[in-house]
């Protein structure tokens, strides 16, 4: 029975002509408007922090001096030819391990397991800080100091004149971050070098590449990272957040597919039918999320083609973002069409969350304008789309982070919620016909 729902449900969306435009001209229309009209509300600095530091500290400062006493070491003086099986071994290399377990609200510590520690790894891990602040300070623009007052340099982070305090030790980093107000920023630079100092994620967060082996007193070898962060300029940006407001207007189609359902009986004849209310609801969000797949698919040629928009390596977690968003439209869509009196009303209800969504998310004025005015930077927090959006930024920038993981978990929870309060208002429905 629910096989044969689903067939009438798609044939018949399929077969209507609006549905169709509105799904090919809906996010094209909106991503070619956004990214052109409103492109100087995207700066070329979005995702650089020129103004931005973090402070390191050299915890044992004999094992630094040591490292600068010893031969100097540059990628142009050394080739594979200088690698010796009898000096080298994969085996003595090991890199610091970081897990999100270990974060606390004063500081994300890196866990190192180092059985062969020595002055010589010592010396590693400070060639290993400079190679991946280097890369972040490119990238970035972030600029990394080094302190000496560790005391002063914790009040400057909380203070927020720092994005975050690096302890270089023997065995491993310390990093100490701003337990009530880190920046948007620092969460990237915390991301960026949490991930690139831990070995074992380097290639699942990061777009890294191992370019060579470089030797260091003849026995220890420091693989050299290298990061790729995108910019983001108003095609990039409207690429993503114009498609998920997009997606939004999407519950739209759902909800006047629902309550056509119910103004024409069917409702009643399901009930009576015995195929449930909940088989009717599940049917119509399975449809919603095959209407946003081709939303999606079509939005992606069209900003590959058209505008030349690179969405990054980590393509397949920003469309796993996307469905989800896809998923919770649609339910709140299915919502709306049962409470609703009329078509009107459901028409005014999705297009006045659509649109309050899609302001405090960063669909129409960006992200970063947003979360810097004091008090809409937690209004904001409400809305549904913030989630995904934050997360889209940081997968677009290669960054697999709590911010991912947050927006799923936000968006399937909501999927679920209005799933039960769809299946309770059907029955009630039903009940009254």
């Amino acid at each position: 029975m629910f096989f044969i729902q689903m067939k009438k449900e798609i044939k018949c969306f399929f077969s209507s002509k609006g549905n169709l435009l509105f799904m090919f001209a809906m996010p094209i229309l909106l991503i070619t408007v956004f990214s052109f009209a409103l492109k100087d509300y995207i700066s070329a600095e979005y995702n650089t922090f020129s103004e931005g530091k973090v402070y390191y500290y050299v915890e044992d400062k004999g094992f630094k001096e040591s490292e600068y006493n010893s031969d100097n070491v540059s990628n142009s003086n050394v080739s594979n030819s200088n690698v010796s099986n009898n000096n080298v071994s994969n085996s003595n290399v090991s890199y610091s391990n970081v897990s999100n377990s270990n974060v606390s609200n004063n500081n994300v510590s890196n866990n190192v397991s180092n059985d062969n520690a020595s002055n010589n790894n010592a010396s590693n891990k400070l060639v290993e800080f400079e190679q991946i602040s280097k890369e972040i300070s490119q990238k970035l623009g972030v600029r990394f100091e080094e302190v000496f007052d560790y005391q002063n340099a914790k009040a400057d982070v909380e203070s927020s004149k720092a994005y975050g305090l690096i302890t270089i030790k023997k065995e491993g980093y310390d990093y100490y971050r701003s337990s009530f107000n880190e920046p948007e920023g620092g969460k990237l630079v915390r991301s960026l070098f949490v991930q690139l100092a831990n070995s074992e994620k380097i290639e699942q967060g990061l777009d890294v590449m191992v370019n060579e082996e470089v030797i260091v007193n003849e026995e220890v070898i420091v693989n050299k990272t290298r990061i790729s962060i995108n910019k983001l300029d108003s095609k990039n940006y409207y690429t993503f957040v114009g498609l998920a407001f997009s997606i939004l207007f999407m519950g739209l189609l759902v909800a006047f597919m629902v309550y056509d359902e119910k103004e024409y009986g069917t409702i009643r004849r399901i009930k009576l039918g015995g195929s449930g209310i909940s088989t009717m609801v599940i049917s119509k969000a399975l449809t919603g999320l095959l209407c946003g797949a081709v939303m999606i698919g079509a939005s992606y040629l069209y900003t590959t083609i058209v505008l030349k928009v690179n969405w990054g390596d980590k393509k397949l977690y920003i469309i796993a973002v996307l469905l989800c968003l896809v998923l919770f439209s649609a339910v709140f869509g299915c919502l709306i069409g049962l409470i609703g009196k009329n078509k009107s009303m459901c028409q005014s209800s999705v297009l006045m969350f659509s649109m309050l969504c899609g302001y405090l998310g960063g669909s129409i004025t960006p992200l970063y304008l947003l979360e810097a005015m004091p008090v809409l930077k937690w209004i904001i927090r409400i809305s549904p789309l913030y989630y995904t959006n934050r997360a889209i930024i940081s997968l677009f920038n290669g960054i697999v982070d709590e911010k991912t993981y947050l927006s799923i978990g936000v968006l399937l929870g909501l999927v679920a919620f209005f799933i039960i309060l769809s299946i309770k208002a059907g029955r009630k429905e039903a009940q009254k016909a």
